[in-house]
């Protein structure tokens, strides 16, 4: 599999995430394969909280104990992550599949903090089974890290509460 390199921000956030990612990789490519939340690499349109916006995103993780490859991005600002189910077939503007911490696409509150929801999600682990693993950082003051089975329910398996 070719190496993908992500952006997700506005223009200049991405251009200075793919050199960074290119320099410490030692590559002399460094030009984005692809957008997540945007229609390309060029423009930036204002958020709309659904299955193809992204509000801040903090985190992105790649899964890859399943083929296809899946990919999360935690979606800061809308208190969510989204996942595409297929990476090598993603393309600009394409639609998430799978939304955690929120009851829909269409939800982006951060409300009241219970062990469903996200509030602040900022990064984002994948381990070598699947389990999505995402640190919570605005539950009430409170921070949580909340695992997901990647290919089943909304609701976390784990909640590990902590407070700074």
């Amino acid at each position: 599999m070719a190496s993908i390199l992500v952006a997700c921000g506005s223009p200049a956030e991405k251009a200075q995430q793919v050199g960074e990612s290119q320099q410490r990789l030692g590559l002399l490519d460094t030009s984005a394969d692809l957008a997540l939340g945007q229609l390309d690499l060029v423009h930036r349109g204002a958020n709309i909280i659904d299955e193809r916006g992204l509000a801040l995103p903090g985190g992105v993780a790649v899964d890859l104990s399943i083929l296809p490859t899946r990919l999360y991005v935690a979606d800061t600002r809308n208190h969510r992550v989204l996942g595409y189910s297929d990476v090598d077939t993603y393309y600009p503007g394409a639609p998430a599949d799978l939304v955690l911490g929120q009851v829909d696409f269409g939800d982006g509150e951060c409300g009241s903090p219970s062990n469903s929801s996200l509030c602040l999600p900022t990064s984002i682990v994948v381990d070598s089974v699947g389990t999505v693993f995402v640190a919570d950082s605005g539950s009430g003051g409170k921070r949580n890290i909340k695992s997901y089975n990647s290919a089943a329910s909304k609701a976390p398996m784990l909640v590990i509460e902590y407070t700074p």
